[in-house]
């Protein structure tokens, strides 16, 4: 299955929790701000994009399904293991 990550960019606060969990993830611009607004997540990666994600105490990063359901955790159901 495929993930997309979506970041709401105008909302991020900086407290980089993101990029301290997958730091090759998610990138941070020079002020310490999230980079952009979003990303395929990368084929086995899944579980550090989650990872970052949830770590966002502002909840401004989701990660998607490729149906658009929000995912909050990883299941052999949706990871296709």
């Amino acid at each position: 299955m495929k993930y997309r990550i979506h970041i709401d960019k105008k909302n991020c606060q900086g407290h980089a929790r993101c990029a301290n969990r997958s730091p090759h993830l998610f990138l941070l611009n020079g002020d310490g701000y999230i980079a952009n607004e979003g990303f395929d997540v990368p084929p086995g990666e899944e579980a550090n994009a989650l990872a970052g994600a949830l770590s966002c105490p502002e909840r401004v990063i989701s990660m998607v399904d490729s149906d658009g359901n929000r995912v909050r955790r990883l299941t052999p159901a949706n990871t296709g293991a």
